[in-house]
């Protein structure tokens, strides 16, 4: 879960999240992408892009 919220954030902000930012990522992450990753893994093609689509449209990165 770590590495995938990691890689997806890395991509949409070009910065490495910290752990704080990753847990917050993952508590606001819908209970469908959860549920798809408890169903299929953190590292199926389809929760990386949904990940991903959710950070891109929804995280709003906090000011450092």
């Amino acid at each position: 879960m770590k590495n995938q919220i990691h890689d997806r954030y890395y991509d949409a902000f070009g910065t490495t999240p910290t752990e704080d930012e990753i847990m917050d990522i993952y508590n606001q992450l819908p209970l469908r992408i959860k549920l798809l990753a408890t169903e299929w893994g953190w590292g199926d093609t389809e929760v990386r892009e949904d990940v991903g689509l959710w950070i891109d449209n929804n995280y709003e990165r906090k000011a450092l």
